[in-house]
Formats: structure tokens, C-alpha cells, sequence
């Protein structure tokens, strides 16, 4: 099914629901999916690509990952990242079944240009890259009511940005004020705002829908199945930058009463991150 062109991909995951199983309500399915094309999580990842490397900066901190099958000698894994003269090694090192984790928890300066540097006895990368600036939601507001029909989110640039990650649920309520369905929203996108069409609310017995939205800023390249990374050496390397993003929640329909969950943000661990910017590339 398409849609916008501003939206890039609505999807359901069965797995979020035990996320939120501590909610105060009952949410009985969530079997819900929309996509257009960047990625859906339905697809077959590429088992082709054995050997790459995955690196993130964040304000608070870096890390370089070695993916390899075998997995190569942990003692053979450097990374470093080198900037205005100054060079920082990589002091963690964590051992997994699939990959090496290399991480470095030194502040981040956005908009300062950082040069990563992996190095093992399998290849190396090496790339050049900045944390975006800031950004800040401008529509909706937090706690806006809004008609069912076509709904407009959007946001400030972030300097040097590239692409926008945007995540985040809806929960549909029936006649009752009970939340009984769960939607999963996570897409990448060039734009700094989308349109979710009107015929993502159509779901069964829904009076009305509550929504939450994260969107931050990525500096990089947009996750494509099939997209070759932006490091240079003999290893294929994906080098991003993820910088601070804004969070907004509002209403579709017509609410029974109005339950503020602005404190549920998801909490998203380094390893969420960079797995789903992997999985987007359909790699992982």
C-alpha cells in the first residue's frame, strides 16, 4: 500500500507488546501494517555480507562494531577517533558471539568533525563524520486533539543532518476509553516533516488514538537495503552520527479522557539504535 510521499514506512511489531506489557490497560493486538519503501521488518535479510563495520558517534559517547562470520581475533580490533589534533583509543572492548564491540564514553561536541578509525586482522575503515545539531517539534503540540484525517508532524532542521529517524507507537481505544491495539511507527526520512495518512486510523473499533513520536537527527547515510557504507579501506563500514532529538504526543479522534504517557518515552539502548539503523539496511 502506498501512500505520501512523506511517509516512509508504518509498521507493526508483534515484540514491542512486551515492552509495554506494564501498562494499565489491556492491549489485546496489534496487527496493523503500513509500509512504503525504505525498509519493513518482514523482509529477508542479506546473509551475504559477512565481514563490516558499524560505527556510531553519540554527544555522550562512541562506539565501533566488527561484525564477522567467523568472528575474528578480539586481540586484533583497534578503534580510535581523532579530531583537532587530539586522539582518543577505544578503552572498552566486549566480546559477542557475532561481533566485537569496541567503546569509547568521552563527551561528543556536535557539529565538530570526528575521524573513525577501525583497524583488525580481517581489514580496516576509516571515516570522517559530525553529530547533527539539535532539533525541536513544531507540529503538533503535546497534548493537541486533532481530527481524524491526514496528520502533519514535522520539526526544526538539525545542522548538519542528513536524514531523520523518527519512532515511536499508537495506541487505539474503543468506545470504552481501553487501549486494545498497538502500532509500532519507525521510519527514516529525508524530509523534516511527514503527513500520516488519513487510513493509518482506520482500525476496527477504534474511537480514538493515542500517539507518541521520537524524532532525532542522523548524520550519514539514510538506511537503503542494499546501500554500500560511506567508510573507506577494505572493509565495508556504515559511520553515523545521531544527534538530540525532540518527542511529541497528541490525539486522533475523539478522546473519552485524556492519558498523558508523555513519561513512557522508549527508552532506546545504544544496541537498539544501532540495530535498527542495521536492520533498515537489511543486514542484520
Amino acid at each position: 500500500m502506498n501512500y505520501s510521499s512523506k511517509i516512509i514506512s508504518f509498521f507493526a511489531v508483534l515484540s514491542i507488546i512486551c515492552g509495554l506489557a506494564f501498562l494499565s490497560f489491556n492491549i489485546t493486538s496489534c496487527n496493523k501494517t503500513v509500509t512504503e519503501v525504505v525498509y519493513d521488518t518482514t523482509s529477508v535479510h542479506d546473509t551475504t555480507q559477512q565481514n563490516f563495520v558499524s560505527c556510531m558517534l553519540y554527544l555522550w559517547g562512541s562506539e565501533a562494531c566488527l561484525f564477522s562470520n567467523p568472528l575474528t581475533d578480539p586481540d586484533s580490533v583497534d578503534a580510535r577517533k581523532e579530531w583537532s589534533g587530539d586522539t582518543i583509543i577505544f578503552p572498552i572492548k566486549l566480546t559477542y558471539p557475532d561481533h566485537i564491540e569496541l567503546k569509547d564514553n568521552s563527551n561528543n561536541i556536535a557539529c565538530t568533525t570526528y575521524t573513525i578509525k577501525v583497524t583488525s586482522n580481517l581489514g580496516n575503515a576509516e571515516g570522517n563524520i559530525c553529530i547533527p545539531g539539535s532539533i525541536s517539534m513544531t507540529l503538533p503540540s503535546n497534548g493537541d486533539t486533532l481530527p481524524i484525517g491526514d496528520v502533519t508532524v514535522s520539526w526544526t532542521t538539525g545542522q548538519k543532518a542528513d536524514f531523520y529517524w523518527v519512532s515511536g507507537y499508537m495506541i487505539s481505544y474503543d468506545s470504552l476509553g481501553s487501549g486494545f491495539e498497538l502500532t509500532d511507527i519507525d521510519t527514516f526520512l529525508f524530509a523534516v516533516s511527514f503527513v500520516i495518512p488519513s487510513t493509518f486510523f482506520n482500525i476496527d473499533n477504534a474511537k480514538y488514538h493515542y500517539v507518541y513520536l521520537d524524532v532525532y537527527p542522523y548524520s550519514g547515510s539514510l538506511p537503503v537495503p542494499g546501500t554500500s557504507g560511506n567508510m573507506t579501506g577494505t572493509l565495508n563500514g556504515f559511520l553515523n552520527a545521531l544527534g538530540n532529538g525532540g518527542s511529541v504526543y497528541f490525539y486522533v479522534g475523539t478522546p473519552i479522557a485524556k492519558v498523558n504517557m508523555y513519561h513512557m518515552k522508549w527508552k532506546k539502548s545504544l544496541d537498539d539504535i544501532r540495530n535498527t539503523y542495521l536492520h533498515a539496511l537489511s543486514i542484520r
